[in-house]
């Protein structure tokens, strides 16, 4: 999901929010204006999974279709590409499929220090890495 405004912004009225909008003051009552592929959030994945597509094809990676694929809210996404397990999200999401991360949490915490959110990945209840 978008999270929102970078920094603080005081909304009114019939001002426009984005997903993800923080309320600490009061009540809010709103209404969705879009929803599924008319959201901001299922363009950006639609131009992410389209460049990643072009990207593989450029260096003939076969790109398979995932099966048994499931969002879990807050964490990540599993599924199984190839027949192989895959588990792509948080360290919580990892510690729930059972996957230890081992050095990778150092990796995760340098690219944190730099701003940067961590995903891992796990493959076959193995760590497969970190970005």
């Amino acid at each position: 999901m978008v999270s929102g405004e970078s920094m603080p912004v005081a909304k009114g009225p019939d001002d426009k929010l984005i997903g993800g909008t923080v309320n600490s003051t009061g009540s809010l009552v709103m209404i969705a204006d879009k929803i599924g592929a008319d959201t901001m959030l299922s363009r950006i994945v639609h131009m992410v999974a389209a460049a990643v597509v072009t990207a593989a094809n450029a260096r003939n990676i076969t790109v398979e279709s995932p099966a048994e694929f499931a969002s879990v809210t807050g964490k990540g996404v599993t599924g199984k590409v190839g027949g192989r397990a895959v588990a792509l999200g948080s360290a919580k999401l990892m510690a729930d499929q059972g996957i230890d991360l081992d050095n990778l949490a150092g990796k995760a915490d340098e690219l944190r220090r730099g701003g940067a959110t961590a995903l891992f990945i796990g493959v076959d209840g193995k760590p497969g890495g970190c970005c």
